[in-house]
């Protein structure tokens, strides 16, 4: 046996039956249109240090003025996203109401775009700042090697320079030793040793230049892929924003439309005659529950009074569905009170007519 809920089958009827946008694309709109907020919070965030950057050349004229430039920054970075918001909400609304190509709607067109692509533009060169370390990576190597080669130099330069030394001192003694042969032999071995260590000094410099070349290039790879990264998420917020912002002026549109094909539609007007009745029956609301209800004499007079245009048979009709809808009860032949008050009334009769 079927656990039948007659609730959720009004809803499931409404949904696939109705024919309201608010009511499918209602949750949809909302996650869109506030996560886009995310994505003018992120804007404003990289923005800033874009603008800061350019802001640390301003010379200083007074105190805490780093502090105040910082905060006009962010006041100017929010004030543009959301101007940028608003803009291109408004030109949505302009092509969902004039449905064409006119000059207006070129003009604001291109200056939606360069508010875009300055946004863009902003957010981009400020992620940047933050995530590129091309300069510190080169500035770290340099650094790198720099320390490693004075190690080694502090390693080989003595000893170049004891055999320079002794070189040295054995060519100012030439002239006057009688071992002329055996210093000259002497000397080309010192000099063969100096050869030998500058070679090797050489070479393991060349080794650790190697070693953060290679390094060095892996981390600029690495770097390079971070800011395409970047690139990409940058262009995903932005999209972000405008996919919110632009849905969000169509549902509003397409929202106002179906409101308005409903109070055009005949369903309506007899739920407006309806209410209307039901007033004048519950004598603008100073009727309560358990008070009772107008003859169908006095119903009438007052429908004549109020120049509604209702039949005999409209008005019989009328009693008929509150006393169906439970909203009056007959006690007998000639008395009936009413079983709601008049807004609980009111609601049933709205509901009744709309499904």
């Amino acid at each position: 046996m079927i656990n039948f809920d007659i609730k959720k089958f009004e809803k499931l009827q409404y949904k696939f039956e109705g024919d309201s946008f608010e009511y499918n694309f209602s949750s949809l709109n909302k996650v869109l249109y506030y996560f886009s907020f995310f994505g003018n919070l992120f804007s404003v965030i990289f923005a800033y240090f874009f603008v800061q950057n350019i802001a640390n050349f301003i010379p200083e004229f007074f105190t805490g003025q780093q502090y105040f430039v910082s905060a006009l920054i962010i006041v100017f970075m929010v004030s543009f996203e959301l101007f940028k918001r608003f803009a291109f909400e408004q030109y949505v609304f302009s092509i969902l109401k004039v449905k064409k190509l006119t000059l207006n709607i070129i003009i604001s067109g291109i200056m939606v775009v360069v508010l875009i692509a300055g946004s863009f533009y902003l957010s981009l060169n400020g992620s940047q700042r933050i995530i590129n370390r091309a300069q510190v990576i080169v500035e770290n190597t340099d650094e790198l090697i720099k320390q490693e080669v004075d190690e080694l130099k502090a390693i080989y330069n003595p000893r170049i320079e004891n055999y320079q030394n002794q070189i040295n001192i054995l060519f100012d003694g030439l002239s006057t030793t009688r071992f002329v042969t055996r210093d000259n032999q002497r000397i080309e071995e010192f000099t063969e040793e100096v050869n030998i260590l500058e070679a090797e000094l050489s070479k393991k410099i060349e080794e650790i230049e190697q070693k953060y070349i290679n390094k060095t290039t892996s981390q600029e790879e690495l770097n390079k892929s971070n800011i395409l990264a970047l690139v990409l998420i940058t262009s995903f917020m932005e999209l972000v924003i405008l996919l919110g912002v632009g849905f969000h002026a169509f549902y509003i549109r397409k929202t106002y439309e179906s409101y308005k094909r409903y109070v055009e539609s005949p369903e309506y007007k007899n739920i407006l005659k309806l209410i209307s009745l039901l007033s004048l029956l519950y004598q603008n609301g100073n009727k309560k529950e358990g008070d009772n209800v107008p003859s169908f004499v006095s119903l009438k007079s007052l429908v004549n009074v109020k120049n509604i245009r209702s039949t005999d048979k409209e008005l019989k009709d009328f009693m008929n569905l509150c006393i169906e809808s439970e909203i009056i009860r007959p006690i007998n032949r000639r008395r009936k009170i009413f079983n709601l008050n008049f807004e609980q009334s009111k609601q049933l009769i709205e509901k009744q007519q709309q499904l």
